[in-house]
């Protein structure tokens, strides 16, 4: 979903270099997006590249071979309420704002865009199509439109390329050419010559025979830049996104840019100005300040109100961030105190001690961190209907651990209320990569070639061992990312299910273990590890368990423990032990009375199937059984069984059978529509995954 703002869309930014970034396009959406990989992938490059791009500053920090293009969809607004960002594309396009907002004036926007077209690339065109042959140049109501940051940091300013959404077979042709171009490049840097194939390259429509179209948004290439920068064989356009518009025409330039953008925070002085002038603007044409009937100047009624609010919403931001030890007040001093140079300023009072006041620079690193990032978001919000960017390194630096996974959701709540706000990060912190918190998880890694590859994480489809080593991350920060934690009875299960339930596992950050064996799930260690080491909600799945009546007996015992009766839910336990009870029932109910000894009982789900071996749920044919249903089997191994021989090495034997891993994970892939306890369980999952973790409730009892 782009990011939204009065007349036009933020729809994502592309960067270009330098290494190891060479091609890779983020989607800038509302909420948060955090980037995680190994150290060397390119994270804080990518950000101070998205910073300054946002900045309007030309990059000279990343080095010249670098290019950032931010992409918009630009519509003739309905209204008044224009940004500056399209007040500013008015002025580039010489349109009056006196017009009315009719079809007319719609028209008189995109022959704007088209003048400069034509006086920018010396063409003569009068008519879209002889622009380009393809009807996605212009949008319902308007033109997409790219910027490049081509001022400095004193200056902003971006160049205008007017954009298309195209189809891979245009992209394709585009790139071609644009390749062409390169070796031209490359041929007059070296003095070679071209070859007949190449020379025969020609544009695939008009405007691409322009120069400044593939000089300016895709390379960097210069009199005095190294020639092999300009490959022959590759193009900018190699894996275009489809959604990200192509810049194809430059238009001219603006002085403002599509969104605000501040990196974690704003610096104290430019707070405390900022703050000033808020605070102030309700005093417009009017006095600050006013004197009392002892002569005393004293700050006016209406500036106090505007103090008041400024510290209400900035503590309240503060307040859903995290439970800090004090709250911010914007010290406003005496009037003579301003003259005697001590100006209004924001201080930390002390909770437990109002008396006792504190410079923010006196504030830790991380306390001085979140109150400028509080105090910054809070002072963003008076700038005229203009999208802001959080640009936030390593969130996670000077925390500790409970701090950091407070922060971590109250980062997402805070950018919640806000439809306007878009949080990009790059953090090592398993806290802010919980997948419930529904941020935007991106995973760089380098390819073989040096680049950096830009993917959605994911996690939980690998074995712990495995996805440390791909993540480069500890195990026990693996388990922490574990939302739901799906505990099986043996390896065949958890490969049915992980084939089964991949999505519902990947969108609910569950994880599948594997227990060995029922007949020791009361004292298994790695059991215990879960319930010690996780948070997360545990399901423990069995086969052949009567799952109505299991879960009859479970939630009474449960109800029991939630009422601090923990021998009244140990005794409704032990009624899974009846004569008739299976021996996976009977598991349960010893794990059921442990798990009331450590107080987790209410994290536990039991869960049984339907079928009595997960093998049920496949086809037989696809281990090298005929056609047939698994009972036929089964009747079989009942009246043919030897001594002490399991069902699977009954058919190995009698049928030769090939049940292995791999033959289990193809017949799962090959599986249909799930069977109705298999989704239910998927959908228990997801539930589990974005409940959440131990209640209040129960974090009492184990007080207890």
């Amino acid at each position: 979903m782009p990011l939204d703002a009065s007349g036009y869309q933020i729809l994502g930014a592309s960067i270009f270099g330098p290494e190891p970034l060479s091609g890779i396009h983020l989607d800038v959406r509302p909420g948060s997006t955090m980037l995680y990989g190994k150290n060397g992938t390119g994270k804080t490059r990518l950000l101070d590249a998205l910073t300054q791009a946002f900045q309007g500053a030309g990059q000279p920090k990343m080095g010249s071979r670098t290019r950032t293009l931010i992409h918009t969809s630009v519509e003739v607004p309905t209204s008044s309420g224009d940004s500056n960002f399209v007040s500013a594309l008015y002025g580039m396009l010489d349109i009056s704002r006196d017009l009315q907002v009719t079809d007319e004036y719609r028209e008189e926007f995109q022959s704007g865009v088209l003048g400069r077209v034509n006086a920018w690339e010396e063409l003569d065109l009068d008519d879209p199509l002889d622009l380009i042959e393809y009807p996605e140049l212009k949008t319902s109501q308007g033109f997409h439109l790219s910027l490049m940051p081509s001022g400095t940091p004193e200056s902003s300013r971006w160049t205008v390329y007017l954009s298309a959404i195209l189809g891979e077979e245009d992209i394709q042709q585009l790139a071609k050419y644009g390749n062409f171009l390169s070796q031209i490049r490359r041929a007059m840097i070296e003095g070679t010559s071209l070859d007949d194939e190449s020379l025969s390259t020609t544009a695939p429509f008009a405007l691409a025979k322009a120069d400044e179209w593939y000089a300016e948004p895709f390379t960097a290439v210069r009199r005095d830049a190294a020639p092999e920068y300009v490959s022959a064989g590759s193009s900018p356009l190699d894996g275009w996104p489809p959604h990200i518009p192509v810049p194809l025409a430059a238009i001219g330039y603006v002085s403002r840019g599509p969104a605000q953008v501040f990196v974690n925070s704003l610096p104290l002085d430019v707070i405390q100005e900022k703050t000033l002038s808020l605070v102030s603007k309700s005093q417009w044409k009017a006095p600050i300040v006013e004197a009392t009937a002892g002569s005393e100047m004293v700050l006016a009624e209406s500036v106090q109100q505007s103090v008041a609010l400024a510290e209400t919403e900035t503590n309240r931001i503060l307040n859903v961030l995290a439970d800090f030890p004090f709250w911010l007040k914007f010290d406003t001093r005496s009037p003579s105190d301003w003259f005697a140079g001590k100006p209004p300023r924001w201080v930390a009072v002390a909770r437990h001690d109002e008396a006792t006041k504190m410079r923010l620079d006196d504030l830790s690193f991380s306390q001085q961190k979140w109150v400028r990032f509080a105090l910054s978001l809070y002072l963003s919000k008076s700038d005229l209907n203009e999208p802001r960017l959080i640009v936030v390194d390593e969130p996670e630096q000077g925390l500790h651990r409970q701090l950091e996974s407070r922060i971590s959701k109250g980062l997402h709540r805070l950018v919640a209320e806000f439809d306007d706000v878009a949080v990009v990060g790059a953090t090592h912190s398993p806290s802010f990569l919980d997948p419930r918190l529904g941020s935007h998880l991106l995973h760089l890694t380098l390819t073989g070639l040096g680049g950096t590859v830009v993917s959605d994480l994911e996690v939980g489809h690998l074995s712990l061992d495995e996805e440390s080593k791909r993540l480069g991350v500890a195990p026990s920060d693996i388990l922490a990312m574990t939302r739901v934690a799906l505990v099986v009875e043996g390896t065949h299960d958890q490969i049915v299910l992980e084939q089964c339930l991949s999505e519902h596992l990947r969108a609910s950050g569950a994880r599948v273990f594997v227990m060995r064996g029922t007949d020791h799930a009361a004292a298994l260690p790695d059991m215990q590890f879960l319930f010690d080491a996780l948070e997360a909600p545990i399901v423990v799945v069995f086969d052949n368990v009567v799952q109505k009546r299991v879960m009859a007996i479970w939630q009474r015992a449960v109800s029991a423990f939630q009422a601090k009766n923990s021998r009244l839910a140990e005794r409704t336990i032990s009624e899974l032990e009846s004569n008739s009870s299976t021996k996976e029932e009977r598991a349960l109910a010893e794990l059921g009375r442990r798990a009331i000894r450590v107080g987790r009982l209410s994290r536990i789900t039991p869960f049984g199937l339907g079928q009595p071996d997960i093998l049920d749920y496949l086809a037989p044919t696809h281990f090298g059984l005929e056609d047939g249903d698994w009972q036929t089997y089964k009747a079989g191994f009942r009246a043919r069984r030897k001594p002490s021989e399991s069902f699977k090495d009954f058919l190995r034997r009698e049928y030769g059978a090939k049940i292995s891993i791999d033959a289990v994970r193809h017949a799962a892939k090959a599986m249909g529509a799930l069977p109705d306890d298999l989704a239910d369980l998927g959908v228990l999952v997801r539930k589990l995954g974005f409940l959440g973790a131990i209640d209040d409730l129960e974090a009492a009892v184990a007080d207890d």
